[in-house]
């Protein structure tokens, strides 16, 4: 530091020659322009604001003589590289925003009305986060904004992409001298019924899809205890039947674990399906492969036996158009031996009921089994085929 007392004229020139070098302003070196207050109301343009961020387990979103009406910023892209980890910021300034994104602010903002607040929540596996600016007001001499994250729950469809979900916002400029900030922040889990799990079917049977099953799909067969005959002059094959099974748990009728695929051992899980009309008569039929087998009932002697599941129902036709179907899928089974057989039906699975259309058909059990206050495992059974 120089000081400078009263001097002839020489004398002060020179003082003030050494005053101007000690500020930084010797050769090579520029001197950085004083920030115009007016703007700049720290001095750089962003607030210095407390460095915890206050959890929140409710927001508080009424609004009072000090809050700051805000908008959201449209039409400008934050840079990549900016917001990767959970950020927030307040921009007094243009220069101050230009400095931090490498691009001015949309001709829109006023900073002399006008201040900025960014807030990113950081870079996320997968989509579904949902960022918020809740409230924005003036707590003593603080800036304080209230920020949310909506994160999507286990349940949720979510697409695997790397996202950083961030929201720009502009509100009305506070009179302060200074720019400090506080920050508030609530999480929430979004909750999500998942769909039923496997195929979907949806649509109508309709005179044209029938007409398209009966002239180009091949004649049905169905297993005998010799093996496959022809069903009837009447009937069609549509292809197979498939059979999935799921599993999940649920809390609430609106909050439920993933659905988890069970593992389904059995011949009777799938087979052929068909398609049978008569007159004004229709009939979904589906039978499981036959399974032939010998079994030793000692001297020398076997006895031939078999074992297959069928199971039809007839379709009603409903006031929407769509057309409903329940089967109940029953073992057939018996054993050769001096011209006689025995009948069981060990194997039962339905009923499975609804919706046939032109091209798919999807039947659905499912059963709920208690396992606690307002709690419940919920099994889906899906029987389903498509042509």
């Amino acid at each position: 530091m120089v000081f400078c007392a009263s001097r002839p004229l020489l004398v002060s020139t020179l003082c003030l020659l050494v005053a101007a070098c000690s500020e930084g302003g010797g050769s090579g070196t520029p001197i950085d322009p004083q920030p115009d207050m007016a703007t700049e109301v720290t001095g750089s343009g962003r607030c210095e604001s407390d460095p915890i961020v206050h959890p929140e387990t409710m927001l508080d979103t009424t609004t009072g003589a000090t809050d700051l009406a805000f908008a959201s910023v449209t039409g400008f892209a934050i840079p990549a590289q900016l917001g990767q980890t959970e950020t927030r910021e307040i921009f007094t300034s243009a220069a101050a925003f230009e400095r931090y994104f490498g691009a001015p602010a949309p001709s829109s903002i006023d900073f002399g009305k006008s201040w900025v607040f960014f807030y990113s929540a950081g870079s996320k596996s997968t989509d579904g986060y949902v960022p918020a600016v809740a409230r924005i007001r003036t707590v003593a001499d603080q800036v304080r904004v209230d920020t949310s994250l909506e994160i999507p729950g286990a349940a949720c469809a979510v697409a695997t992409v790397v996202t950083r979900p961030s929201v720009l916002v502009a509100f009305a400029r506070p009179t302060l001298s200074l720019c400090r900030s506080t920050y508030h922040h609530l999480e929430t889990t979004k909750m999500c019924v998942p769909p039923e799990p496997g195929p979907a079917c949806t649509g109508t049977l309709t005179d044209r899809g029938i007409d398209e099953m009966l002239t180009t799909r091949p004649r049905a067969m169905i297993p005998s205890e010799s093996g496959f005959t022809a069903y009837n002059p009447n009937s069609v094959s549509i292809g197979n039947y498939q059979t999935g099974s799921w599993t999940r748990v649920c809390k609430s009728a609106t909050e439920c674990d993933p659905w988890a695929q069970d593992t389904l051992t059995g011949d009777y899980y799938t087979g052929s399906a068909s398609f049978y009309r008569e007159a004004t008569a229709m009939r979904l039929i589906l039978v499981s492969p036959i399974i032939g087998y010998q079994v030793n009932i000692g001297g020398g002697m076997n006895k031939s036996c078999f074992r297959y599941a069928k199971g039809m129902g007839d379709m009603m036709k409903q006031a929407s158009g769509s057309t409903q179907v329940a089967v109940q899928l029953v073992e057939s089974s018996g054993c050769y031996i001096g011209g006689a057989t025995a009948n069981g039906d060990s194997f039962r699975l339905g009923p499975v009921s609804g919706v046939f259309a032109d091209r798919c058909f999807r039947l659905t059990q499912n059963k709920q089994t208690v396992i606690g206050v307002n709690s419940y495992r919920e099994n889906l059974v899906v029987v389903s085929g498509s042509w």
